[in-house]
């Protein structure tokens, strides 16, 4: 496992209001997440390499983009009835 202890994040929750406007996804709470793994494997000596980080890095970047649409054509949808 990459983590050796979960980031303090506050105010994670994705879509979250914070004082009457809607908080963005990520942000600087998903960086500091991404860092936190970051350090953790090569603190770890887990064999993290740049390769591996870019690795994760692209994959997260396809499964949130998998999601997204996944979600905008259930909004679609929704709209269109």
């Amino acid at each position: 496992m990459l983590l050796t202890r979960p980031p303090k994040i506050e105010g994670a929750s994705i879509g979250e209001k914070k004082h009457g406007k809607r908080k963005l996804s990520g942000g600087d709470e998903l960086l500091q997440g991404f860092l936190h793994v970051h350090q953790s494997a090569a603190q770890a000596d887990m064999g993290a390499t740049p390769r591996r980080y870019i690795a994760f890095l692209n994959t997260y970047q396809q499964v949130y983009g998998n999601k997204k649409r996944h979600i905008e054509r259930r909004q679609h949808h929704l709209q269109v009835y």
